[in-house]
This record gives C-alpha cells, structure tokens and sequence, in this order.
C-alpha cells in the first residue's frame, strides 16, 4: 500500500460516520485513467462504508499513457535492480 493510501487510511477512514465518495488518487499509486482536471490525479471513486470500502476507477485506455507508465516502471525496476547487483558485488 502506498504512503499517500495508507495516510488517508490510518488519517480518515475510521472518523469516517456516514458512506462518503472519494474521488481523485494519486497517480503514482493506481493504474487507472489520467483524471481530466488534474494530471497529477487518477480518476478513482472510492465508496467508504462502515462496511469498508467499494473501489471503482475509469480503465485506463489510453496506449501512450500507458506506455509513459510502463516505461517508468521499467526504468525503475532497473534501478532497483543495479542497486542490488553493486551491492553483491561488494560483498
């Protein structure tokens, strides 16, 4: 769970009293849809209920948004990857 998610979570969720609609996530944390307003935002709707929570987003259909994030995802993985690899090598 990202640290924008679980802040919300442990920040809000359980002062939450009646359902309420969320709406809007950062972009970073779901692979949905670029919200129209924001391009920071992913348009997410998320339904709080004491029940917990029902997440709807929009598909994310957009080829070369999606390609910009698999890249990015790539490139990170990479990193993560060299990281590792330097610090075997040192030991």
């Amino acid at each position: 769970m990202g640290a924008a998610l679980s802040g919300f979570a442990a920040r809000v969720e359980d002062t939450l009293i009646q359902p309420i609609h969320v709406t809007g996530s950062a972009r970073h944390l779901t692979p949905a849809k670029a919200d129209r307003n924001d391009p920071r935002l992913v348009s997410v709707r998320d339904l709080h209920l004491r029940l917990g929570d029902r997440e709807r987003f929009s598909e994310l259909n957009d080829p070369q948004d999606q390609r910009e994030r698999f890249e990015a995802q790539m490139q990170a993985r990479a990193k993560v990857m060299r990281k590792r690899s330097s610090s075997t090598r040192t030991t």
